[in-house]
């Protein structure tokens, strides 16, 4: 399902659903800026050499994503593209040609749902007037682009750590004592920020880096399981084949194609 609307300052689409085409080139305008915020499943991209996951904000100026992937059963991001009219406004937004970066949500759940709804198109507006001015604001004047209260710090650090660690036989065990911290604790630091156990966030960054591999490389998913510390090559096929649909060997053979590095 694609849903597009145009205002004075603003183009918005956003694309859900299990229909979407499996492969195309993504949207790209010259001399602008183009925001994604992804709420469920995963897009390989190309020219990015990676994938833009759950719960991620992708934002890029004059830098061309090159064809994306749908590498999940289902799929839902709402892509911003900024006009002008609205840069004006903002004035002079120091970002270099061809930047890129790719971030956790830090948005207000109140803002994002209301950016999943359509109906609203002034509401609409009045966000991403205000959601976006601070975006941008923010990035252009800090390195570290947001203020982060000690919880939300800490989570960040975590997810640091465990991308860092994801090739390192990474485990919850090693999370509470890298950060000092009991399991009650960095359990219910990960429901609360994702709704699910430190445990499963391990494993689907896992699949993550699964997913990664088998599009960019030629290893063999018996040494990726190795690699990745998973019990077995069946128990990482049962898992890949739950979060993407396919089995490891038949997901690498078919998003692989038309797929040229």
């Amino acid at each position: 399902m694609y849903l597009k609307r145009d205002s004075e300052f603003f183009t918005i689409v956003r694309v859900s659903g299990k229909d979407v085409p499996e492969k195309s080139f993504s949207y790209f305008k010259e001399n602008s800026i183009t925001i994604r915020i992804n709420f469920t499943g995963e897009v390989f991209y190309e020219n990015l050499r990676d994938i833009f996951s759950e719960g991620e904000i992708l934002i890029n100026k004059n830098y061309n994503l090159g064809e994306y992937r749908i590498l999940t059963p289902n799929i839902d991001y709402v892509l911003i593209n900024l006009k002008e009219s609205f840069l004006k406004i903002l004035g002079e937004i120091n970002f270099k040609e061809g930047y890129i970066n790719k971030l956790p949500w830090f948005l207000s759940r109140k803002y994002l749902d209301i950016l999943k709804d359509f109906k609203n198109c002034h509401l609409i507006d009045l966000v991403l007037l205000k959601m976006v001015g601070e975006l941008l604001l923010e990035l252009d004047q800090r390195s570290d682009f947001f203020n982060l209260d000690e919880q939300l710090k800490l989570l960040r650090d975590m997810e640091k750590y465990i991308l860092e660690n994801i090739e390192n036989k990474i485990t919850v065990h090693k999370v509470e004592k890298k950060f000092l911290l009991n399991k009650n604790s960095v359990v219910r630091i990960f429901l609360d920020n994702f709704n699910m156990y430190p445990s499963e966030y391990i494993l689907n960054k896992k699949l993550e880096t699964v997913a990664k591999k088998l599009l960019l490389g030629e290893e063999r998913v018996l040494d990726i399981s190795v690699d990745l510390d998973f019990s077995s090559p069946s128990f990482l096929a049962r898992a890949f084949k739950d979060k993407y649909g396919l089995t490891p060997l038949h997901f690498r053979k078919r998003k692989r194609i038309s797929i040229a590095f």
